[in-house]
């Protein structure tokens, strides 16, 4: 189960530019690397199919960009984008937001990895990238976010071991990294986090044993490590958790007896050891009284306490609404509620927090497909009639006394930590139209006196822990427009009586374990508009009745054992937005029918039995952006007229028998990101004309029978980041050069030559690799990249008699992304130019191949790490700039090996260490420019030795220690700086150094020492 705990973050990045931040005033200058970052992101992750993308990528000022907030100066401080349908890869220049303290992007369709780079957002404090598709290792470098105190990465397929290094982000409130592929053991290092109170790393494949050390995480109130493989015992230490609330253990391999020490943890209201840990010896007496356990399922007894003992629950007794306000605050810890303005004091009820004691007059309208919304007519004064606590930390179980507030019309407990059963008593709130108990940790029952609450309108009780059937006095609520049951654990089946509430607009019951049949009766809501059933057991085959509901926007069934054919019916959902009805058991073939949902955008039956050919009536979707047919067994060729749907971005027909051509009519598909035509029966040759779509990312071809060579055409996807053409494709000639580098292919496997196979070849392949990582299509200026054309065309680049390249000039071309170590094969290279550009990431070891450079400029980029001591072989080297970047560590001593270097500058970095005394050897040096760095120590005198030195820049460092006299001996010197306040020299300065023309010696307070 996910963290639903950290459903208040939803609340925080939400209100976070409304209340936290003032608007960037209109005069705020944005700078353009933000502008750009943003940018990235919208073409990365498919900004045009976004569901809200207001101003994006218009000149409005950045603080009117649909989910992006800024602070007073114009910068981004945050992103906030959640289930806003963003798909494809997150961008790395997100890690250009310096300013950036705030990323929501969850439920979305983000895939591969999460970048390193946004382990440069130092100042960022709140980190969610829940219920996506990513893939990959958790990036070391996050643990360099030392500002995070929200990590929430839960329900993606992230795989690997937890970085220890996560130990060092000593402000983390929250960890959830649930529900994905981690493996390996619980780093130790977790228990440093001092004020974590969330720790939730269920459902992985997480094994070993439990870390004894987070005992000591003293602030910690949520422990899930569920539905792992952990083994051994359960550390005794967790008992030093005095704060802790939430404990689940279940599902797992843990042995032996349970800690007596379990028992000191006072404040549990949940407690979970069961589900297959083979426990021995007995159950310590304290566990007994947790509100929520499972104890009682692990088969031993109490410790030391006789048979038939019982503990009394609570009754009901007469009560003021006063005192049931109170009964609230004290039964879910109102101390350290979030927002507890005026309660328990003798201000007026209606002055409380949350509170509202008005008269109100509502009147029943519809807000968009299947949401009955309410307006509100306020009057004088009154009762208790609303009680608005959202998001506010109420820990602990709702009181009984919560009945009495007999006036009450609105009452919302959601996004809370919950626990406990929902009381029965508030089924006699008669006066009640909204009830939220969404997003908490409620369990047991849905009690069946809420089916007397007939003048409710909406139901929310999501995301919460309730067991046992959905009651059918449900069905009494004749005016509910509103019932969300999700998320839950709710086993039998759907009670027909639900198709008597004709006012229903939304009805989701998805992601619990529903069985039986889906009731036909559901097909009398005629003013549904959103049916979610998806993730339950369903079994049977879909109503037909279903067709009925003319008002219907969205009808999700994936996941479940349904079975039975499609039934053409649902072609007369006339309004059907999204169709998701994979991974059941359908058979059949798909009914043309489904041809006439024009405004079907997503349409999903992927995963089922379904046989016959594509119906040629799924061309009329010309709004379908999603088309999901993989793992069938349909047949036939793939209609041509496929081409017609222009708005397309992912088709998905692998795993099928298809035969016959690909469509060369395919190439229609501009918008298209993902194809996937893999295991098929698929024959010809591969068309060329699939080289036209531009935004292609993925391209799958595998296990088919084409043949002939591939298309050089292919070279022209520019986006693309996958290719698998192999299996049994009996494909031959040779690969086009270009496609080398992309980076998710089987192209090794082909037994295939690259073309082109003479001496520039190799050179090609680099500089193919650079334009795919440092983002190649959107330089400022990329003039025959990857085109046909000889490489003596290609902009900013210079080709000797024999078409190898000898030089790379690309400064101040918006190059973005890491340098690839495939420039170390250019190795007829003598000039490397990519200054000024938006470079991250550190300086690859291999440019130490290029022994024919003599210049290498890299300056005023982002790039990070040593500099690379394979650098010092470049003997031919005449000219390093290496300055105004965030370089660190220390001058690597090798460096004084490049014995013709004219010019040395690695200034404005954050390099440490001393100043090596090899760099005396470089006798040619007439320029050395070091200042603004961390260097420390003595200038060493070796520096004396550099006759031809005309400057020499020092200055803004911790220099200390007498200014050697040998510097006496730099004749031809005209520049000198030493100072920039920082550097703490003593004694005197060498008195022949008051002749250097231009110096700054006047600002270090020393005096000239006598002349010798």
């Amino acid at each position: 189960m996910a963290l639903r705990a950290a459903a208040i973050l939803l609340t925080l990045v939400a209100a976070f530019g409304a209340t936290v931040r003032a608007p960037a005033t209109a005069s705020a200058q944005t700078p353009s690397t933000d502008r750009d970052a943003l940018v990235a992101l919208y073409d990365a992750t498919d900004g045009p199919n976004w569901t809200h993308s207001t101003s994006w990528l218009s000149e409005a000022p950045l603080d009117e960009w649909h989910g992006v907030t800024t602070d007073s100066t114009g910068r981004v401080i945050g992103l906030s984008l959640p289930q806003n349908e963003l798909s494809g890869e997150i961008a790395p220049e997100l890690g250009a937001l310096a300013n950036l303290e705030a990323v929501e992007l969850s439920d979305n369709q983000l895939q591969g990895a999460i970048p390193p780079e946004l382990a440069t957002l130092a100042k960022l404090e709140v980190l969610d990238l829940s219920v996506n598709q990513l893939s990959g290792s958790i990036p070391p470098e996050l643990g360099r976010l030392v500002k995070l105190e929200w990590l929430n990465l839960s329900e993606n397929q992230l795989s690997a071991a937890i970085p220890p290094e996560l130990g060092a982000l000593a402000n983390l409130e929250v960890v959830d990294l649930s529900e994905n592929k981690l493996g390996g053991a619980i780093p130790a290092e977790l228990a440093t986090l001092a004020n974590l109170e969330v720790l939730d790393l269920s459902v992985n494949q997480l094994s070993g044993t439990i870390p004894p050390e987070l005992g000591r995480l003293a602030k910690l109130e949520w422990l899930n490590l569920s539905g792992n493989q952990l083994s051994a015992v359960i550390p005794p230490e967790l008992g030093r958790l005095g704060n802790l609330e939430w404990l689940n253990l279940s599902g797992n391999q843990l042995s032996a007896a349970i800690p007596p020490e379990l028992g000191d943890l006072t404040n549990l209201g949940l407690v979970r050891l069961g589900g297959g840990n083979p426990l021995t010896g007995c159950i310590p007496e304290a566990l007994r009284a947790v509100a929520n356990s499972d104890v009682d399922e692990l088969g031993l007894p109490f410790c030391g306490i006789g048979a038939g003992s019982t503990i009394e629950g609570p009754t009901l007794t007469a009560t003021s609404e006063k005192a049931a306000l109170i009964a609230l605050y004290h039964a879910t810890d109102g101390a350290n509620w979030r927002n507890n303005t005026n309660w328990l004091s003798a201000a007026p009820i209606d002055e409380w927090h949350g509170v509202d004691a008005t008269s109100t007059s509502w009147t029943r309208t519809r807000d968009g497909p299947g949401f009955i919304a309410v307006s509100v007519d306020v009057s004088a004064n009154g009762p208790v009639t609303e009680l608005w606590l959202r998001g506010n930390r109420l820990r602990g179980a709702i009181p009984l006394e919560l009945g009495h507030l007999t006036n009450l019309v609105v009452l919302d407990l959601s996004t809370n930590q919950l626990q406990g059963e929902i009381p029965p008593t508030l089924g006699s709130l008669s006066k009640l139209r909204w009830l939220w108990l969404g997003d908490n940790n409620l369990a047991g029952a849905i009690p069946p006196e809420l089916g007397s609450l007939s003048n409710l309108g909406l139901l929310h009780l999501s995301g919460n822990l309730l067991r046992g059937t959905i009651p059918s006095e449900l069905g009494n609520l004749t005016n509910l427009g509103t019932l969300l049951l999700a998320e839950n654990l709710l086993r039998g089946s759907i009670p027909p009586e639900l198709g008597n509430l004709t006012n229903l607009g939304a009805l989701t019951l998805a992601r619990n374990q529903l069985s039986g049949v889906i009731p036909p009766e559901l097909g009398r809501l005629a003013n549904l508009g959103t049916l979610l059933l998806a993730e339950n057991l369903l079994r049977g085959s879909i109503p037909p009745e279903l067709g009925n509901l003319t008002n219907l926007g969205f009808l999700t069934l994936s996941r479940n054992q349904l079975s039975g054919v499609i039934p053409p019916e649902l072609g007369r959902l006339a309004n059907l937005d999204t169709l998701l009805l994979a991974k059941n058991l359908l058979r059949g073939s798909i009914p043309p029918e489904l041809g006439g949902l024009a405004h079907l955008r997503l349409l999903d039956l992927s995963g089922n039995q379904l046989g016959g050919s594509i119906p040629s009536e799924l061309s009329n979707l010309v709004n379908l952006r999603s088309l999901w047919l993989g793992e069938n067994q349909l047949s036939g060729e793939i209609p041509p007229a496929l081409g017609n749907l222009l708005n397309l971005g992912w088709l998905g027909l692998r795993g099928n028998q298809f035969s016959g051509p690909i469509p060369s009519e395919l190439s229609n598909l501009v918008n298209l990101r993902w194809l996937g035509l893999g295991e098929n029966q698929l024959s010809g040759e591969i068309p060329p004309a699939l080289g036209n779509l531009p935004n292609l990312r993925s391209l799958g071809l595998t296990d088919n029978q084409l043949h002939g060579a591939i298309p050089p055409e292919l070279r022209r996807l520019a986006n693309l980041r996958e290719l698998h053409l192999g299996g049994s494709n009996p494909l031959t000639g040779c690969i086009p050069e270009a496609l080398r580098a992309v980076p998710d292919s089987d192209l090794d496997e082909l037994g295939l030559a690259f073309c082109g196979a003479d001496d520039s070849a190799p050179d090609t392949a680099a500089l193919v690799a650079l334009y795919y990582a440092t983002g190649g299509p959107h330089w400022t200026t990329n003039t025959n990249w990857l085109s046909g054309a000889s490489l003596d065309t290609w902009h900013g680049i210079t080709t000797d008699a024999t078409g190898r390249v000898t030089g790379l000039s690309l400064p101040e071309n918006e190059l973005r992304g890491e340098i690839p170590p495939e420039l170390g094969r250019l190795t007829n290279l003598e000039a490397l130019d990519l200054d000024d550009n938006r470079l991250t990431g550190a300086i690859p070891a291999a440019l130490g191949n290029l022994t024919n450079l003599g210049v290498l400029f890299l300056s005023e980029n982002q790039l990070r790490g040593e500099i690379p001591p394979e650098l010092g072989g470049l003997a031919n080297l005449e000219a390093l700039y290496l300055d105004f970047n965030q370089l660190s560590g220390a001058i690597p001593a090798a460096l004084g090996n490049l014995t013709n270097l004219a010019s040395l500058s690695i200034a404005g970095n954050q390099l440490s260490g001393s100043i090596p005394a090899g760099l005396g050897r470089l006798a040619n040096l007439v320029q050395l420019s070091l200042w603004d760095n961390q260097l420390r120590g003595v200038i060493p005198a070796e520096l004396g030795n550099l006759s031809n030195l005309q400057g020499l820049y020092l200055d803004g460092n911790q220099l200390s220690g007498a200014i050697p006299a040998a510097l006496e001996r730099l004749d031809n010197l005209t520049s000198l700086k030493l100072g920039g306040g920082s550097n703490q020299f003593t004694g005197c300065i060498p008195a022949a150094l008051q002749d250097v023309a231009d110096s700054d010696l006047a600002e270090l307070d020393l005096p000239y020492c006598e002349a010798s």
